[in-house]
C-alpha cells in the first residue's frame, strides 16, 4: 500500500497562514476600527517573537513591509490603505487591535454613556416667552 502524498504548502501559503494567525490572535476586522501602522507593526513583532516566527520577523522589517504583506496575503485586507486627516498620524481603517478583555476571552465591560441632562422644556419656554415680551 502506498502512502498518501500531500502537496507541500508553498512558502506563500505558509506566510499567509502565519499572517492570518497574527490577525486572528491580535486584531479585529470591521468597520469603525482603526490602528496606527507603527502600533500594528510593534504588535506584529511581539507576536512573531512569542510564537517563534523568526523567518517572518526577518522578512518584515518595517511597517510598510507589513502593510504590503497584509495586502498581498490576507484577502480581507486587500484594500488596506493608510488614512490621514490633516495634521494627524496615519491610521489603517477597518482593522483594530483587540482589547485586553478580548485577548483574555472575557466579555467586554459595559460602559455607561452618561449624557448631559437636557434642559427642561418648561424652563426653555419661559426664557423664550420673556424674550418675546421684551420685544413688545
Amino acid at each position: 500500500m502506498r502512502a498518501a502524498v500531500y502537496p507541500r504548502p508553498s512558502r506563500t501559503e505558509v506566510l499567509q497562514s502565519k499572517l492570518l494567525g497574527e490577525i486572528e490572535d491580535r486584531c479585529v476586522l470591521g468597520a469603525g476600527g482603526q490602528v496606527k501602522p507603527i502600533v500594528l507593526f510593534h504588535v506584529f513583532q511581539n507576536w512573531c517573537e512569542e510564537n517563534g516566527h523568526v523567518e517572518l520577523l526577518n522578512r518584515v522589517t518595517i511597517p510598510s513591509h507589513l502593510s504590503r504583506e497584509l495586502k498581498d496575503k490576507v484577502t480581507e485586507l486587500a484594500d488596506l490603505k493608510p488614512f490621514r486627516e490633516h495634521g494627524e498620524d496615519r491610521v489603517y481603517l477597518g482593522i483594530r487591535l483587540k482589547t485586553r478583555a478580548e485577548l483574555r476571552g472575557e466579555p467586554e465591560p459595559v460602559t455607561k454613556n452618561v449624557a448631559e441632562p437636557e434642559p427642561k422644556a418648561e424652563a426653555v419656554n419661559i426664557v423664550r416667552r420673556e424674550r418675546f415680551l421684551r420685544r413688545l
